[in-house]
């Protein structure tokens, strides 16, 4: 979960709804009077400070529903990894390349990249 630290230099936690559960919050908070933001303060301070750590509660707690976008991002890691691990089964087998060439490559590559750039601006 992300925190962010805002102006008031006290540090937040942004979650993720569903549609239903907010429509919830909502309710709950009209009818205690207060802010739907106050509902889940107390709900988390009710959570960790008068019924935790139980373990009976938190096997209570549903998962949370699966993120797209963290799939995309396992798959990218994994990508990531299995190339990694080619070079370092490549530098194992002695197939390595020296210094300069790499960097000579990275150049022309990078000059390619902003001729693209400029080409299609």
């Amino acid at each position: 979960m992300p925190y962010v630290i805002s102006m008031s230099k006290r540090p937040s936690l942004t979650v993720t709804l569903t549609a239903q559960t907010l429509g919830d919050l909502d309710e709950v908070a009209r009818e205690w009077g207060c802010t739907p933001e106050q509902v889940a303060l107390t709900a988390i301070y009710r959570l960790i400070n008068e019924e935790a750590p139980s373990d009976e509660v938190y096997k209570t707690l549903p998962a949370p529903p699966p993120e797209p976008e963290l799939e995309v991002l396992d798959d990218a890691a994994e990508a990531l990894r299995a190339f990694i691990q080619e070079g370092v089964d490549s530098a194992e087998r002695g197939e390595l390349i020296p210094h300069d060439e790499v960097i000579a490559e990275l150049r022309r590559r990078d000059e390619e990249a902003l001729g693209a750039a400029k080409n299609a601006a």
